[in-house]
């Protein structure tokens, strides 16, 4: 939504075209003559200055985000959100933004009218306690820890709903094990079985080519359709309601 973004788009394409990694001719003659790092990347890397790791494995690029450079409240997702999933394939599969698309800048950010379809789309578990609307994405003091093996990469984080204001309900305690392997990226996840006809986890996903399996768990009916500006996709936002202890598993591949 802003364009300082599309300033440092512009500086990295400019720098790819000044290193001689794309040979431009015309429109319909681009040549690739080298991968970019991300593109040929293994295994699991981690960013503890922005509470962050990303994992490749060569068909899948995930990044999972604890916590980041706060700016104001319920901008940045946090909590252990998947922040990116792409593939291969088919590209952007998650993509994330800010945590709720807000107007803080009305001059440097994209106006909408279209408020029903203006959804988050961050993946989150969330539910309403207390009458009031909590998330695992607005947790600013979620725990996350990863290890490698030759089975995959897994990362799982520990985390509460939380407010739009970061404060968490203790009734809300809530984990998440992400797992990439050569065949799936597996998302499991459980919230307290008090809970468990009241959470829901959300999974927000760009294209329709990824098959979506629910392993544990129910997948609700008729998925909306949403759009957020930023990171700028459509989306159809899947709702996916625990077992009646509390556990989910999905499956993407």
């Amino acid at each position: 939504p802003c364009l300082h973004h599309t300033f440092c788009a512009a500086k990295t394409l400019a720098a790819a075209l000044d290193s001689n990694a794309y040979e431009y001719k015309d429109k319909k003659s681009v040549s690739q003559n080298i991968s970019l790092t991300c593109e040929t990347a293994a295994g699991l890397f981690e960013y503890p200055e922005l509470g962050a790791v990303r994992l490749f494995n060569g068909r899948w690029i995930a990044a999972v985000i604890v916590n980041d450079f706060q700016n104001r409240n319920g901008w940045h997702a946090a909590g252990g959100t998947i922040s990116l999933l792409w593939n291969n394939e088919y590209g952007p599969v998650i993509a994330v933004g800010m945590a709720d698309y807000t107007i803080n800048e009305p001059f440097n950010q994209q106006q909408t009218t279209d408020t029903e379809s203006l959804l988050s789309a961050c993946p989150r578990i969330e539910a309403k306690l207390d009458g009031r609307l909590y998330a695992q994405h607005y947790d600013r003091s979620a725990v996350m820890t990863n290890q490698t093996d030759e089975n995959g990469l897994f990362v799982r984080v520990e985390a509460c709903l939380s407010d739009t204001q970061h404060n968490r309900n203790d009734s809300g305690i809530c984990a998440l094990d992400y797992s990439l392997t050569d065949k799936a990226f597996v998302i499991k996840g459980s919230v307290s079985p008090a809970l468990s006809d009241r959470a829901v986890y959300i999974l927000p996903l760009i294209t329709d080519g990824i098959t979506l399996d629910v392993a544990i768990g129910a997948k609700l009916p008729d998925p909306k359709t949403g759009f957020c500006p930023s990171p700028g996709f459509m989306f159809k936002e899947y709702r996916i309601r625990p077992d009646t202890d509390g556990s989910f598993e999905i499956k993407l591949y």
